[in-house]
Parts: C-alpha cells; structure tokens; sequence
C-alpha cells in the first residue's frame, strides 16, 4: 500500500509539472519569479560593481501588458558615476536609457536655443547702434538735424537767400537744399548735379570771418604750382591754406579760379575739371565752392551770386 501510495504521487507531481511547462512556464519560474535566468542571477549577485533592485510590479501585469520592466542597473563604482540603465536584454532598459538621452538632448537643445536668443538680441542692439551712427554728423558727435528745403525756398532765406547762384554750368540741375539746425549761424547747403559731375556750395554767416590769404603768394594756393600727391610736394607752413583757401570777394578773378581748378586723370572719372576754394563777402557770408566746371563756367557763376 506505501508502495502504490508513493507512485500516485510520483506520477500527480510529473503530471502536475508538465501541465505547468505546457502553460507556458518554465525550468527558471520554479528558482526566482520576476527574476533572471539562474546563470544571469549568478553573475549578478557575484559582480562587485552591480547593485541589484528589484521591481515591485507583478510578473503576471507586466506579462500581461507586453512590457518587461528593468530590474538590474549598473552603477560604476570605481568612478562614482551612474551608468545608463541596463537590462541584460530586456525592452524596459533600453526604453529607459533612450529616455534618459532624450533629458539630456533636450537640455542641450534648451542651451542651444537660449544661446541663438542671446545672438539676436546682440544683433538687434548693434543694428540700432548703426542706425544711430547713421544720424550723427561729421564729427561723430550730436544727431544731426536738417531741415530740407526747395530751391525756392533756398533763394528766399533772408540774407543767405541771395547768394544762391542764378547762373550754373551748362547742364546742372537742382538736386538738394538744407539747413543744418545743429548750427547756431545761418546756413545753407546746396547742390546740382550733370551726370557724375556735381556743384555743392555751403553758404554761412559764422560768427568771426576767417583769414584770406594772400593773392600775391600764390605758392600759398596755386595748385599748378605743386604735382600730385599734394601732401608730398606742398611745403609743410602751407598746407593748411592750401587745402583750403579762402579769398576775398574783391580778389577773386578768373585768374584766381584757374589757378584752384584743375582736370585729373582718374580712372573711371570725367575729365571735367574740379576744385574747392572759399570766398569771403563783406558783410561776413562766407560761400564755400566744391565742384566741376571750367574756370569760366564757374567764375560766371560766381558773378550772379550776392547780388
């Protein structure tokens, strides 16, 4: 009776394991459930550098749900750094260390973006400040203010008015006005224009006359004394005049005129003849030439101003 007792529940036991194996279970459920293979738990629970953690979610959910969460993670203990997420195989660790890229993608890209931000805001302040150096004038210093004026306009301010020349080189044509409102003196500025060719007068009445040079040192002003560069063959005590000479009204003739105007052989220029002098009137206006034009063409003009 012992004997058959035995074998009845020798043969229920094998029975009762195969039934297990054919669910769907296996040699490793009867060791560690939610575990690892027993060669894999070997290994983990023998490496020194490995911390075991162990996941409270139930093996039937996660079986159930199609996802196996991590339960081993290495931790670099010689360095003191954590490492990704591993999980000898299993889609959770590797679904874990994907997002933990993704943090630190995320961070740079944060970084990236505050960084372009910080550009453009650099960009916009240097293109204000070239916008304002745009509006500042010759000297670098206040926000220059002009007002524009017509022609008309221009002739018919009191004083300066009537030294806005009625006669011009053949061909010129009107092309600005203004008044420069920085200024504390009258003022004008004007210009006409022939092609590439142009006249600009600055007509003012400054508080103190300038000194005129005079007429009979010509070597003070007479550009066809001198060859080009200026700068090289003019004796130093004169250059300052003759950069710049201003003339009486009553010593300006058109042998004076052709003695400041010259033609230049310049590549791409014209060969009309250009030259810049200032000429002072009694009551204090002084007119200020730069310009092309022949000597004669440009002393007529001169004879229809301040009349």
């Amino acid at each position: 009776m012992r004997i058959d007792r035995y074998w009845k529940q020798a043969a229920a036991g094998l029975l009762a394991m195969m039934m297990f194996m054919t669910a769907g279970g296996g040699m490793d459920s009867f060791a560690m459930t939610d575990s690892q293979p027993f060669k894999a738990q070997g290994q983990a629970l023998t490496a020194p550098d490995k911390i075991i953690i162990k996941d409270d979610q139930d093996h039937g959910q996660s079986s159930q749900s199609g996802q196996t969460a991590p339960v081993i993670q290495q931790i670099q203990s010689t360095n003191g750094q954590a490492g990704g997420g591993q999980t000898a195989g299993q889609a959770g660790g590797a679904q874990a260390a994907g997002q933990g890229g993704g943090g630190q993608t995320a961070i740079q890209d944060n970084g990236s973006q505050a960084a372009a931000e910080t550009n453009d805001s650099d960009d916009g302040a240097d293109a204000e400040a070239a916008k304002e150096e745009l509006n500042t004038d010759m000297d670098g210093c206040l926000p220059l203010q002009a007002q524009k004026l017509t022609e008309a306009e221009a002739r018919g301010t009191e004083v300066l008015g009537s030294y806005v020349p009625t006669v011009l080189p053949k061909g010129y044509g009107f092309e600005s006005a203004s008044r420069n409102l920085d200024r504390q003196e009258e003022n004008l500025t004007l210009c006409w224009s022939r092609g590439m060719d142009s006249i600009l007068l600055g007509i003012e009445k400054p508080d103190s006359a300038p000194d005129t040079v005079d007429i009979a040192r010509a070597e003070t002003y007479d550009v066809r004394l001198y060859e080009i560069p200026y700068g090289e063959t003019v004796p130093e005590e004169y250059r300052e005049i003759f950069q710049d000479p201003v003339f009486a009204i009553e010593d300006l003739s058109l042998e004076i005129i052709r003695s400041r105007v010259a033609s230049y052989q310049d590549r791409g220029d014209t060969a009309t003849p250009r030259g810049n002098f200032r000429v002072l009137y009694p009551d204090g206006v002084l007119v200020r030439f730069n310009g092309r034009g022949t000597p004669e063409e440009i002393w007529e003009m001169f004879c229809s101003m301040g009349e």
